[in-house]
């Protein structure tokens, strides 16, 4: 796999006193930017690529890429531009140095995900594709707005005022992978900015391209301010438990559908539950957890009481059976208006209602997670979709399956639904 970072920039926003050195080889915790990057890089990466900016920084450079080669065992090639040709120039000129397929870093941006994920996802159905995350500076950072598919619907360049800024906004991660025949599409100017450029291009053609929403962290480092919590950032990264995470699903999923049965005589499923026992026994790394939506709140059918009294039940249930539960979070809301007796303040556009995985990010934060494998199981069209725009393995499990049964996949636009088969089903 080839890696190329985009290692132009200069320290000008970082206030630095050398202010000639390259922005991403000042150092944090003993380690340069660069080092830091390189050492989150698969094994499978036999190629670094860097765009280094002018020749006249050649000399900073020279040192620090041997010390790296040599304690990294990998292949790191200098591409130095003739002039500021901005990311997406510098990535261009470059073009006969970079393979069909490739994985473009931001020389401004920590991260603990493994972007060989992210290259696997590129398809014959895309030829880009990119992280996302919910940011908590939405209003200064280059956002996406993404469909329930996890396609992209909108590319939004910084600054944004407050009140413009949608539910299903995602601040852009600075780690791409492309196929080089996208550059064709690339403005035809020797100097441009690569975000810009796919803003306008998207305006234009509305090309599809791949959105996956990340739950593992990023942090911009491109400010005085931000740089100066960059220790912090890594020192929480270090400390995140890393786990195999089974997202499962709730009604005809774990339980046959509460709004047909009575909560103090629950039908579980009992075949998936001793599968689900059989996975913990055998690796002490996997937690499991519910997310499930309860628009029955939203349409006035159930309160919030109900809901949580019936989680309890079902989590009282699993911890007698054997199966610890490490969270069981629910989405309340319902974007449809016109149900009799429904409440008015949740009938709204949420970030939390699957397919869209606002439930999930809250849950890998508030237990502090690091999801080195992460699997959603379910029956409906809303799970596959979490599934897709979370780019990880789907299960298909339906309680008590019926004959001829399948989730309409086609109303998200999925025509090659595959129903991946594990260990317990």
């Amino acid at each position: 796999m080839q890696v190329v970072i985009l290692c132009g920039g200069l320290a000008t926003r970082l206030e630095s006193p050398t202010p000639e050195l390259p922005k991403i080889l000042h150092k944090i915790k003993g380690k340069t930017i660069l080092e830091w990057q390189i050492s989150q890089l698969p094994p499978t990466t036999d190629d670094i690529l860097l765009l280094a900016g002018n020749s006249s920084n050649r000399y900073y450079y020279l040192e620090e890429v041997e010390k790296l080669k040599a304690k990294y065992n990998c292949q790191i090639n200098l591409f130095f531009e003739t002039g500021r040709l901005g990311t997406g120039g510098a990535l261009k000129a470059a073009k006969s140095k970079l393979r069909k397929k490739f994985v473009i870093i931001l020389g401004d941006v920590l991260f603990d995900a493994s972007v060989d994920c992210l290259y696997k996802s590129l398809s014959s159905e895309f030829s880009l594709a990119f992280w996302v995350r919910e940011t908590d500076h939405p209003w200064d950072s280059d956002l996406v707005i993404i469909s329930e598919s996890g396609l992209t619907q909108k590319f939004l360049k910084y600054p944004h005022k407050q009140n413009e800024i949608e539910v299903h906004s995602y601040g852009v991660a600075g780690i791409f992978a492309m196929k080089r025949k996208f550059l064709r599409y690339l403005p035809k100017e020797e100097s441009f900015d690569l975000f810009d450029a796919l803003t306008l291009l998207h305006q234009k053609i509305m090309f599809k391209c791949r959105a996956v929403v990340s739950l593992h962290g990023f942090k911009d480092i491109g400010t005085k301010e931000r740089f100066s919590s960059a220790e912090l950032f890594l020192e929480t990264l270090e400390s995140k438990k890393r786990v195999e995470l089974f997202v499962i699903d709730r009604d005809d999923t774990i339980i046959h559908d509460p709004n047909k049965s009575m909560q103090h005589n629950f039908v579980y499923n009992k075949k998936f539950i001793e599968a689900l026992k059989k996975i913990s026994k055998s690796n002490e790394n996997s937690l499991f957890s519910i997310v499930t939506n309860q628009p029955a709140i939203a349409k006035g059918i159930k309160t919030f009481l109900e809901v949580d009294s019936e989680n309890l039940r079902i989590g009282e249930y699993l911890s007698q059976n054997g199966l610890a539960l490490v969270s069981i979070k629910y989405c309340p809301h319902h974007p449809d208006k016109g149900h009799s007796g429904e409440i008015h303040e949740l009938k709204i556009v949420c970030r939390c209602r699957k397919p869209f995985p606002g439930l999930v990010i809250d849950m890998v934060k508030e237990f502090n997670l690091y999801p080195n494998s992460l699997v959603v199981v379910g029956d409906s069209k809303f799970d596959y979709g979490l599934a897709r725009i979370l780019s990880c393995e789907f299960q298909l499990e339906r309680f008590k399956p019926r004959r001829n049964h399948m989730p309409n996949f086609i109303q998200l636009g999925i025509w090659r639904f595959q129903s991946i088969r594990s260990q317990y089903i």
